[in-house]
Order: C-alpha cells, then sequence, then structure tokens
C-alpha cells in the first residue's frame, strides 16, 4: 500500500476475519485499585520462559492501573460468558461490582467458570502505535476441558465445533458407525454447516451483504425505528464492532441511525434490499426442504423450537 492510509473500518473487518479467543485481562495496583477488561489481543510468546503477553488502547480507562500493577490475570472465557465479555468490553467505573472473584498473584481478581486461567507478573511493556504491549512471566496457571472456549470472529462471538470435513457427510448415513448415524447433535452440526454454506455465497453474491450485516437487517422492524441497543444485544455483537457494521450499512444506504434517540432504521433501499434478501432466504429454505410435505416442515421447526425452549 505505500503510503496509502488505511481506511479504519475496512483495516479492523479484514482483520475480524483472522478468529481469536475472548479474554478479560484483570489487575490491581499498589493502591488497591482493580481493572478488568474484555481482550482478543492475547498470544503466547515463550514456553521456556513461559511468557504471554497482550495489547492495550493507550486511551483505556484502565490504562494507568495496568501501568502501576506488578502483576495481571488472564481469564479465557467460556462459550457460556458471553454477558461477562459485554461487561467487561463497557467503560463503567466498577466493574466488579456484583461479580464473583477471588484474588490471585498481586491481588489480580481471578473470575469464576473460565476455560483457563494465567497469572502473571509483568515482564516488560512495550510501546506499539496507539496500543502498550503487555508481556508477562506465567507463575501460575489452570484450565478446564470441559469448559468450550468462546470465539470471536468477524465481530461477533462464535463457538467451538469439530469441523465437518473431519467427518465426511455420507458418514451421517453409512454405517458401520451407527452412533453417529442417528446423534442429534452431530447431525445438527452437519446440517447447519451445509446450510449456510450455500446461503451465505447467495446473500454475497447477491448484494455483498455478509452474514454479520444479514443478521442485523433481518432484526430491524420493516416499518419502524428500533432501538439499536436493543439489536445489538440480539445479535450479539460487542459494541464498537456493532456499531462498525451499523456503519457499513448506514454507508451503503440500507439503514439510518438517529444517535440521539439511539435508534435503527432501514432506508426505502433497505427495506427492499432485506425483503430481496427475505425472498432468497425462503427460497433456499424450499430447496433445502423440497422433500418434506408440509406437515413434516411444520413438525421439524416445532421440534427444535421445543428443543431451544428446553435450554
Amino acid at each position: 500500500m505505500g503510503d496509502k492510509e488505511f481506511d479504519k473500518k475496512h483495516f479492523r473487518r479484514a482483520l475480524g476475519q483472522f478468529p481469536t479467543g475472548i479474554t478479560i485481562i484483570t489487575a490491581c495496583d499498589k493502591t488497591g485499585r482493580l481493572a478488568g477488561m474484555t481482550a482478543n489481543s492475547f498470544h503466547s510468546i515463550s514456553l521456556k520462559p513461559p511468557l504471554v503477553g497482550w495489547c492495550i488502547d493507550k486511551s483505556s480507562y484502565g490504562m494507568p492501573i495496568y501501568e502501576q500493577a506488578d502483576y495481571f490475570a488472564v481469564n479465557i472465557l467460556g462459550k457460556d460468558q458471553t454477558e461477562l465479555s459485554l461487561h467487561f468490553a463497557s467503560r463503567q467505573e466498577d466493574k466488579f461490582a456484583d461479580i464473583n472473584y477471588h484474588k490471585g498473584a498481586g491481588g489480580s481478581p481471578l473470575l469464576e467458570n473460565c476455560a483457563a486461567q494465567f497469572e502473571c507478573k509483568t515482564s516488560q511493556m512495550i510501546d506499539a502505535g496507539d496500543h502498550v504491549v503487555m508481556m508477562g512471566e506465567v507463575l501460575d496457571y489452570r484450565y478446564d476441558e470441559m469448559i468450550a472456549p468462546l470465539v470471536f470472529s468477524r465481530g461477533t462471538f462464535a463457538a467451538t465445533m469439530q469441523h465437518p470435513s473431519s467427518l465426511p457427510h455420507s458418514q451421517a448415513h453409512a454405517e458401520p458407525n451407527k452412533f453417529l448415524s442417528n446423534y442429534l447433535l452431530y447431525l445438527l452440526n452437519i446440517a447447519f454447516t451445509n446450510y449456510t454454506a450455500q446461503l451465505y455465497p447467495r446473500l454475497a453474491e447477491h448484494a455483498n451483504v455478509t452474514p454479520e450485516e444479514w443478521r442485523v437487517l433481518t432484526s430491524l422492524d420493516m416499518n419502524a425505528p428500533v432501538k439499536a441497543s436493543e439489536i445489538g444485544r440480539l445479535v450479539m455483537q460487542p459494541d464498537v464492532e456493532f456499531k462498525e457494521t451499523t456503519q457499513f450499512l448506514v454507508d451503503k444506504g440500507w439503514v439510518d441511525f438517529d444517535p440521539a434517540q439511539d435508534q435503527l432504521a432501514l432506508t426505502q433501499a433497505g427495506r427492499e434490499l432485506t425483503e430481496t434478501l427475505m425472498t432468497l432466504a425462503r427460497a433456499h429454505e424450499d430447496e433445502v426442504l423440497d422433500n418434506f410435505s408440509q406437515t413434516e416442515i411444520k413438525q421439524l421447526k416445532q421440534g427444535l423450537k421445543t428443543i431451544i425452549d428446553n435450554f
């Protein structure tokens, strides 16, 4: 690119193509002040000695505490901790009110029910543009293999699952694996992966709509403004990433945003596009369910709703 200035929104979207885990980094300075923030920049550095690192924006509210603390803790979140991630991604002053934790090295809070934790002594702080890279020597760690990690990809939360290519599609119907061929979780995984693998490219081909934009568009009321905060919670995107998705939709002329009222509304072009996308989605659904009777389709959807309601 040479000296060409980066477009921040598109640069962040490009970085979002690299999936990461999600952590909450906590610390306690010498005066007892606590800091905690959601971060997906955590990375391993060395095994001998055991070193890890993460990056913090210099303008972050808790930056003075992390700078003055001699220790920090890395709490790697499990897939059921999305709300905790959003809580620590906010800029509220007392993030630890009503949060259960116990103290680790240097008083750094250790949160409950995490997939893994690392207690670290700060070894180096490296200036890096608008961020600081915090390096730490791992003093202690723990992990729970029964807790699946929370994943962050393309600006939204995700969860890990076995890739379908590791279990060929034909196994869903073939012997001798009688267990997999009739096991609900396996069948749902295969069905979901193949379904979205066909649908999302159609939406992108028609109007260059990403899955994240598709979820926002279909969540909006066709005829009335909706609170942006409500849509953000519905599509489960952190505030910064949701605002960027919204801005892309505004830039494309599909959505209007009223910051004073915190409201999103489909433009006329957005309504027309959403109707078209819904038509494409219904047509794809009809293709998938072509061999089902209307009674079978109704039973299938009702069965899935019952499964969802039972969780």
